[in-house]
């Protein structure tokens, strides 16, 4: 059980890290398209992108991910050294692993939607006059860009990911809940079988008096 339980931490912790590093990635990659897009437009001319659900979601699902990987480590440190741990601090992590499981699941689902049926709310003006959205668009279109959030190859790794880190962490939060009931059904030991002197033979001989 304990090397189901280690494999399973150990998937939820690496798949959470990759899903991590995914998505700073992605926040990076978009803050540089944005910078490039900004220096492609003609001179004056004010550029607004407004990315906020799909960033706020995103960095949720970060914070998420780093409290998996903390207790993922932690719930492994309390595996390898069982002996020292009471079933009900497996319990806790269990519980808490079960916790960031859900929390992940939600936000990872708004990403998800998000990424797959929204688009970045873009807005120009030249000289303070507001530019049409046509005029955008074809703008967009010369410059090899797309608003949509699932044109932009970063994001797509980025909305997949995070689905195999709640896979493993929900089966991760299920093994140390079966870690704890192991340990609790093992018990303490039964320390009267260990004091008990074996007896000696004189007292084992029946008394004739």
């Amino acid at each position: 059980m304990a090397l189901f339980t280690l494999t399973a931490l150990f998937l939820s912790f690496d798949f959470a890290v990759i899903s991590a590093g995914l998505l700073i990635h992605a926040f990076v990659a978009s803050n540089d398209q944005v910078k490039n897009l900004r220096a492609a437009v003609p001179r004056g001319t004010v550029l607004n992108i407004n990315r906020n659900d799909i960033t706020t979601a995103g960095q949720v699902s970060t914070a998420v991910q780093a409290l998996i990987i903390g207790l993922t480590t932690a719930s492994a440190l309390a595996v390898l050294f069982r002996s020292k741990i009471r079933p009900k601090f497996f319990v806790i992590l269990g519980s808490l692993l079960a916790f960031a499981s859900l929390w992940l699941l939600s936000v990872t689902i708004a990403f998800t939607v998000i990424f797959a049926t929204r688009s970045a709310r873009v807005s120009a003006s030249l000289g303070g006059i507001q530019l049409p959205q046509a005029v955008i668009s074809a703008q967009a279109r010369a410059l090899g860009v797309s608003p949509v959030y699932k044109d932009q190859p970063y994001l797509l790794h980025a909305a997949i990911l995070p689905w195999f880190a709640w896979l493993f962490t929900t089966v991760a939060a299920a093994a140390m809940f079966s870690e704890s009931r192991a340990e609790s059904t093992s018990g303490p030991r039964d320390e009267s079988t260990h004091d008990k002197s074996p007896t000696s033979a004189r007292d084992r001989t029946p008394s004739i008096v």
